[in-house]
C-alpha cells in the first residue's frame, strides 16, 4: 500500500492520518484543528512511498509508536521555531561579577545650598483694622477705653519684588562605613557581532532558516518509520 492509498482511506472515513490521541498538543496544536490540510500536503510530498503494512490497524499502531519514540525530536524542532534572537548577532552571554569588601570606608563631604527668588509677591487687603487704647484709673485695676483708631482698607495692594535674592547655607560632615563580608553582585550582558561573520552573511543564513517547515519535517520523521526505504517504480 502506498501512502497516498492510506491518505484516501483516511479521507473517505473522515479521520486524520496521525492518531489524534497521541499527537503532542503542546507542539502540534495546529494539526488537530487543520489536519485535512497537513495530511493533504504530506500526501503530495510523500504519496508514492510504500508502507510496510497494508493493514490499517497495524499502520495506526505503528504511527502511534512513531509519535511516542520521536517525541523528543518533535519537541526540540518545535522549540527552535519559537526562539527570539537578533539575526545579526552571533554572540550573547551573561556574566555574574561578585566583589567582596572587608574593612571600613570614610567619606567627607561639604554641601552648599543656594536658594534664589525671582518674581513678584502681591498681597491684597480689604476691610477695617481697629486699634483701641485703654488706661487704668488710679483707684481701679480695671482698664477703661481711652481712644479708638479705625483704619479702613479697600483693595489695598502690597507688592514685593524679588530679583535674584539669594540665601545660601553650607554643611560639613563625614560618614564612616564598616564592611564585614559584604558582597556586591553585578550581571554583565554582552551581545553583538564578534566580527567573524558579516551581517549580510548572517541575514543570508536567516533566509534559509525562514524556509524551514516544522510540519513537513515532523511528517517526514513520522512516516519514514513506517515506509520502505524505496519508492515503487512504474514499469
Amino acid at each position: 500500500m502506498k501512502l497516498r492509498d492510506f491518505y484516501s482511506y483516511c479521507t473517505d472515513n473522515n479521520k486524520s492520518m496521525l492518531p489524534l490521541d497521541y499527537v503532542p498538543v503542546e507542539y502540534m496544536a495546529d494539526y488537530k484543528d487543520y489536519y485535512p490540510l497537513y495530511d493533504t500536503r504530506t500526501m503530495l510530498m510523500y504519496g508514492e512511498r510504500i508502507l510496510i503494512s497494508d493493514d490499517i490497524p497495524t499502520i495506526d499502531k505503528m504511527l502511534e509508536l512513531s509519535l511516542k519514540t520521536n517525541l523528543y525530536a518533535i519537541k526540540t524542532l518545535y522549540r527552535t521555531t519559537i526562539q527570539e534572537y537578533s539575526p545579526i548577532e552571533n554572540t550573547e552571554k551573561f556574566e555574574d561579577v561578585t566583589v567582596s569588601y572587608e574593612g571600613f570606608e570614610e567619606n567627607s563631604n561639604t554641601k552648599t545650598v543656594i536658594s534664589e527668588k525671582t518674581g513678584t509677591h502681591t498681597t491684597e487687603r480689604n476691610g477695617n483694622v481697629t486699634n483701641t487704647e485703654k488706661v487704668t484709673a488710679f483707684d481701679s485695676v480695671a482698664q477703661q477705653p481711652n481712644s479708638e483708631n479705625v483704619t479702613s482698607y479697600s483693595n489695598l495692594t502690597d507688592t514685593e519684588n524679588f530679583n535674584h535674592f539669594g540665601d545660601s547655607s553650607s554643611t560639613n560632615g563625614s560618614e564612616t562605613k564598616s564592611f564585614n563580608n559584604r558582597k556586591d553582585k553585578t550581571t554583565i550582558h554582552t551581545h553583538g557581532n564578534i566580527g567573524v561573520t558579516s551581517n549580510q552573511e548572517m541575514l543570508k543564513e536567516e533566509r534559509q532558516i525562514a524556509l524551514f517547515n516544522f510540519y513537513d519535517k515532523v511528517m517526514e520523521i513520522i512516516f519514514s518509520y513506517i515506509c520502505e526505504l524505496y519508492y515503487e517504480s512504474e514499469v
